[in-house]
């Protein structure tokens, strides 16, 4: 059949835990775009969400409480998340952060400036935070999400949130 193969450490003893611990500390880093929506109350179609060019200041405070850092897209070096980092065509500002080894960038769709389609949609809003599998739905207090609304097929998962006095309300959807 098949000879007996044997393996015996050769060297250093210790060194397979030298290489885990090495390994441990250069994993490969994940990179995750998410997709962030605005909707104000009344707003219950896509293409009224996508039609916000200003994001209200709640949103602003959220987006800075989970991203912390509000980055400069021309010239940004690290993971850009689809967004244009040469020449501003998808806005000045984005959000974006690294935790552990995971490096993420916010697609925010009223940051993103967008021209308007043939069916009056707004193209690069619907385009670049709807190629996300998760997005933000940050909502104005009484707003009601329903994800049907949104026509996207890559879009799996949506985190609604609204302000509630100080705290926030948070909830997860997911198509069927």
């Amino acid at each position: 059949m098949y000879p007996l193969i044997r393996f015996e450490p050769v060297g250093d003893y210790k060194a397979n835990d030298k290489i885990y611990r090495f390994d441990k500390r250069n994993d490969e880093r994940q990179y995750c775009k998410i997709g962030v929506y605005y909707q104000k109350l009344g707003q219950d179609t896509e293409n009224a969400i996508l039609s916000n060019r200003f994001q209200s200041k709640y949103m602003e405070n959220f987006l800075n409480l989970i991203a912390g850092e509000k980055v400069r897209l021309k010239g940004f070096k690290n993971y850009k998340g689809d967004l244009d980092v040469k020449e501003d065509l998808h806005g000045l500002y984005s959000y974006h952060t690294i935790h552990e080894q995971h490096e993420i960038m916010f697609n925010v769709a009223p940051m993103i400036p967008s021209s308007i389609g043939i069916n009056g949609e707004y193209v690069e809003r619907k385009a670049l935070p709807g190629n996300s599998f998760v997005c933000i739905i940050f909502q104005d207090p009484g707003a009601d999400f329903k994800p049907d609304i949104m026509a996207g097929r890559v879009n799996q998962v949506y985190i609604t949130v609204q302000p509630t006095n100080i705290s926030l309300n948070i909830d997860t959807t997911a198509n069927d």
